[in-house]
């Protein structure tokens, strides 16, 4: 896998995140995903320290790249049958311990990386631990509870911010919810 371009936030995106506000930014990557084969959900227990990483839930085989085609193509537009996206791009969603989003703090601590769609449950260990959150490609729900119930709160792809978020507090993560097609 070819590694990202890292690409630096800007100061005013940066203010507004450390601000605390609600709202959301545009994703910026400041960091490499964590992604092991065969894996659907990954502990990196300190950072970004991949020679930690951990598989917490095997990929379902059905969601394996086997789905779209010996070359990773869907066969209608060239296109890799990820809503078009480059297939040197992994989707993910990644909830870390600390916050705010894109601060060394955030990047210190603990992250956990959903990387195919499915409604997941936070470790137990984590659970109710969670500060920033970012989503690449992927949408979905945040829950304060069980994957799937209410109090929950939307997040758009290509975004990122901190909790609190919408119906979630700061350290009140118990759930999430991950989707494809984000229309």
């Amino acid at each position: 896998m070819r590694r990202f371009t890292k690409i630096a936030l800007t100061g005013a995106l940066t203010g507004a995140l450390v601000s605390g506000t609600v709202s959301t930014a545009e994703a910026g990557i400041d960091h490499e995903p964590v992604v092991l084969p065969g894996c659907a959900v990954t502990l990196v227990p300190d950072g970004g320290d991949a020679g930690n990483a951990e598989c917490l839930q095997p990929a379902r085989e059905t969601a394996s790249g086997d789905r779209y085609g010996r070359d990773g193509r869907d066969g209608r537009d060239g296109r890799d049958g990820r809503d078009g996206r480059d297939r040197d791009r992994v989707s993910y969603v990644v909830v870390t311990e600390h916050g705010p989003w894109g601060s060394r703090a955030e990047r210190e601590g603990w992250h956990l990386y959903f990387v195919e769609p499915g409604l997941y449950y936070v470790p137990r260990k984590f659970n109710d631990e969670a500060s920033a959150w970012g989503s690449y490609g992927f949408c979905g729900h945040f829950h304060v509870h069980d994957p799937g119930t209410r109090p929950a709160a939307f997040f758009p792809k290509n975004r990122a911010g901190n909790f609190p978020y919408g119906n979630v507090g700061n350290d009140e993560l118990s759930g999430v919810s991950v989707y494809d097609h984000c229309g």
